[in-house]
């Protein structure tokens, strides 16, 4: 079912790629149903969300409002980025884990001890997590250093 989600998506792909060429996109990441839109202005990135609607309405999806972020991603360190797929987005700054990665890292390590998981499964968890979350979100990790925008929208589960 995961990939006849990923195909049911592809005018949304088509659309924004466009979009990209044409320059009014900075960069455009999609992992399933969700993504990530960054814009150089507040224009740019409004009339790109206008166009996900218009595209996503016909397929009988529409965007959800609390799992979103749209603003601007402040000076490099200043703390205002999103979080995209367990990934934490700054402007001028590596990816890191975001928090809530790191919290269900902590839970589920946790929850492994709680049931009598020993310290060779804890370490093994432990190292695969590290290899996940090293092994980055893919080819549209160089596309999408926020350095190059100044506008964001990253949306979750359209």
């Amino acid at each position: 079912m995961p990939i006849l989600g990923a195909l049911y998506l592809t005018p949304l792909d088509a659309a924004m790629q466009r979009r990209q060429r044409a320059g009014s996109l900075v960069g455009y990441v999609r992992y399933m149903d969700d993504f990530v839109l960054l814009a150089r202005t507040r224009w740019q990135l409004r009339r790109a969300i206008a166009e996900v609607h218009a595209v996503i309405a016909p397929l009988g999806l529409r965007l959800h409002p609390g799992k979103r972020y749209i603003g601007r991603l402040g000076a490099p360190g200043s703390g205002r980025g999103f979080d995209f797929l367990g990934y934490r987005f700054e402007r001028g700054r590596r990816l890191r884990p975001s928090r809530e990665s790191l919290r269900r890292l902590r839970e589920r390590a946790r929850r492994l001890h709680e049931h009598g998981g020993d310290d060779e499964r804890l370490r093994l968890y432990a190292e695969r997590w590290w290899v996940w979350i090293h092994a980055g979100p893919g080819e549209g990790r160089a596309s999408m250093r926020p350095r190059d925008s100044e506008l964001a929208i990253a949306r979750e589960r359209a």
